[in-house]
């Protein structure tokens, strides 16, 4: 098997290279080394805490006494203390020892009640410290320890609950079928992986050819759902070529999505993932075991460890290996041409990916220039560098050239080449550092590029925005690459501030990124408004879909909801916009309301489309205004609120919610809204006339700032004014 990888532990809890927590990991997942793996665990933790001894007491998997188990230098002494407790029932023991703390002077007994999940029993971890200094540890050790400790308990109550073997989760034939490549055992695997993972869909993806080709299903809807995932890509792809487990809370707002395979989950509404690699015979063998739930509901760390169980118990599975590879090495003719195309390049390139064709024609093989945060410049470049770097132990490492900002001599990223042929080239030994030099003049040139033509566009757009008439906007449009004439609008919004809250490089870098998935999936730019907004005109539809094209931008605005409005469609210059303000408006709102569809058109908003829709806003303020102007006459003269209580009450239907935000009585809401209708003289019982009055409130109120609370005797419009000032 020999594909795990050694662990590098962070932190203060470090003991012979492993932590506590990881001790306490390994006791979970290895039951034939839990005693040995939970006494390592308590006696790091032990001595991370200063103390002089601990334990852990839980129930016996068998019933009857209690499980204890101690370490530290008192542990002896703790363990005459405790023992005698073995009969007692556990929250007996938690009383007894708290009201007796005292056994040593100087010494003082903490005792911590567990409370795993899926155990009514629990446990007590006991911690023996010098007087008077519980609580300790401030930095949060001991509650991330404590946590950790129930979620060891909850392991052991599955297994209880599970397991007849807690060394084989599996049934000894089942596991060695599925070893030996039986297909037919997988329904029950995967019926034993919604059990123990607590999965509302669990499927089976064998790892051959490159590819994770997902065909064995259970508990989803369509009997035919199966897809095929590149190896490194997706969640599957990465957690086999990363050897790691990966684990997605949300997988509809998350940077793995793949285009084709997530409309197939989508369509069965997967929300949480869990992807699990099982191993092969060597790196390119194996599986991926999945557990998903329809729900935002992650996996915890003991349903984790219970499925990474399930795929140990049947390793090593079979598969097919990989292609061999190829290799050639360039003469002194093709050097000489190669210096060439490098001056070349330094004169006139201004797009990164000029720079690593060139190196990749060089060297024979991938050159990949990332940023100071490891992100490739160019975005089409994500998933292949992810790949590339997760590769198994045979393939070479790559080169890294660091790259220096020139002024500052601060770090701006690095140049990953794998090389088929020997660096430096013969007859060029400053090669690394030519090549350094060159990626940061046509960084530079392409980031200076890039922020000029950044800001014409998007004051150009917030010009069209704002229904500028300037003479020659139409003409600055078409100068811009950009369809002025005749198009649709997408805009773009996200939450959270992932802009703002960056240097000017930083944000430069992002924009220039996403700008690169829409040129690559639409052939147009996005062009950013605002913090959180950005907006898409395209000509023509290109091959990516617009669930497609959100997908690709999760991977560079992070992990987050992202909304993308669709449909704005224009047919003249005069058109755009108004096109652009409804489709911007449109992307606002479903942010600003935080909603559960992602990509919608512009329509899809019912009501509020059609009180956005700028083409219809002088129609509607008409409308509004000659049916409510005999009450707004009327409150101008006397100083009333009668229009705003009735506009309220038609729009809500709640007479209590109306008289929160007016801050009066309910019955002066209701002698309000008859007088507003006696004045108004309709008769708003009648459905025609009630709907032409609740349209008519909604325009109305569109334009106002109803403010919520008292008025202090003001008019209501008078009050909202004075709140701005």
């Amino acid at each position: 098997m020999g594909r795990h990888k050694k662990r590098v532990m962070v932190g203060n809890l470090q003991r012979s290279g492993l932590s506590a927590f990881d001790h306490l990991e390994r006791a979970a997942l290895f039951p034939e080394h839990r005693a040995t793996e939970l006494e390592k665990a308590l006696t790091a933790i032990s001595r991370e805490l200063s103390a002089a001894g601990t334990a852990l007491l839980r129930p016996h998997s068998a019933g009857g006494s209690l499980q204890i188990t101690y370490a530290g230098e008192k542990a002896r002494a703790l363990r005459r203390r405790l023992d005698p407790y073995r009969e007692a029932p556990l929250g007996d023991v938690g009383a007894a020892l708290s009201g007796n703390p005292r056994l040593v002077p100087g010494l003082e007994l903490v005792c911590l009640p567990l409370k795993p999940k899926t155990s009514h029993a629990g446990g007590l971890w006991v911690v023996w410290v010098g007087a008077g200094t519980g609580p300790f540890l401030p930095d949060g050790a001991v509650e991330r320890f404590r946590s950790a400790l129930e979620s060891f308990l909850e392991v052991e109550d599955k297994e209880r609950l599970y397991l007849r073997n807690p060394a084989n989760p599996l049934d000894r034939d089942l596991a060695r079928a599925l070893r030996e490549g039986d297909e037919q055992a997988l329904p029950a695997l995967l019926a034993f992986t919604r059990t123990v993972g607590g999965a509302d869909i669990a499927y089976w993806g064998a790892v051959h050819d490159d590819v994770v080709d997902v065909g064995w299903q259970l508990g989803a809807e369509d009997r035919g759902f199966g897809f095929q995932l590149p190896l490194g890509q997706g969640v599957g792809g990465r957690a086999f070529a990363q050897d790691s487990p990966l684990l997605v809370p949300d997988y509809r707002n998350c940077p793995y999505r793949y285009p084709g395979v997530s409309d197939v989950t989508d369509s069965e509404k997967v929300r949480s993932v869990l992807a699990v690699p099982v191993h092969g015979a060597d790196q390119r063998r194996g599986a991926v075991l999945y557990a998903v739930r329809r729900a935002v509901d992650a996996f915890d760390p003991a349903e984790r460890i219970m499925l990474r169980r399930l795929a140990r118990n049947i390793e090593p599975v079979p598969g097919l290996g990989p292609p061999p590879k190829q290799f050639s090495v360039p003469g002194r003719d093709r050097l000489r041409e190669s210096r060439s195309g490098l001056r070349e390049v330094m004169l006139n390139a201004d797009q990164v990916t000029d720079v690593e064709a060139w190196l990749e024609d060089l060297v024979r093989g991938p050159a990949i220039l990332v940023d100071d945060r490891g992100r490739p410049y160019a975005a089409r470049n994500n998933d292949r560098l992810e790949q590339l770097l997760a590769a198994p132990g045979g393939q070479e490492p790559p080169w890294a050239v660091p790259l220096e900002e020139p002024a500052t001599k601060t770090a701006r990223g690095r140049l990953y080449l794998w090389p088929s042929v020997d660096l430096p080239p013969g007859g060029w030994p400053d090669f690394l550092e030519d090549t350094a030099a060159a990626c940061n003049i046509v960084i530079d040139r392409a980031e200076e590029s890039h922020e000029r033509l950044h800001r014409r566009r998007a004051q150009w757009l917030r010009g069209v925005e704002g229904g500028s008439a300037e003479p020659g906007l139409r003409r600055e449009g078409n100068r811009l690459g950009l369809p002025a004439d005749r198009g649709e609008v997408w805009a773009v919004a996200w939450s959270g501030r992932r802009l703002g809250s960056a240097g000017q490089r930083e944000q430069t870098r992002l924009r220039m990124l996403a700008e690169d998935v829409a040129l690559d999936a639409l052939g147009s730019p996005l062009i950013f408004l605002e913090e959180g907004l950005a907006a898409l005109l395209l000509k023509d539809l290109g091959q990516t879909s617009p669930s497609g094209v959100r997908d690709e931008l999760l991977r560079v605005l992070g992990s987050g909801p992202v909304w993308l409005v669709h449909g704005g469609f224009y047919g003249s210059f005069e058109e755009l916009g108004a096109a652009l303000l409804q489709t911007v408006r449109a992307a606002r709102r479903v942010r600003d309301e935080a909603g559960e569809r992602y990509v919608l058109e512009v329509g899809d908003g019912g009501l509020d489309a059609l009180l956005e829709n700028p083409r219809l806003s002088n129609d509607l303020l008409s409308f509004a205004d000659n049916l409510l102007a005999p009450i707004t006459a009327y409150d101008e003269r006397n100083g009333t609120q009668l229009t705003v209580t009735l506009c309220l009450t038609l729009t809500s239907g709640s007479t209590q919610e109306v008289a929160r935000r007016l801050y009066v009585h309910a019955n002066t809401v209701r002698y309000r809204s008859r007088r507003a209708e006696e004045i108004l003289g309709r008769d708003l019982a009648v459905p025609k006339e009630r709907a032409a009055a609740t349209l008519a409130a909604f325009v109305w109120l569109q334009r106002r700032s109803v403010p919520s609370g008292p008025t202090n005797g003001l008019p209501v419009a008078e009050a909202a004014g004075a709140r701005l000032k």
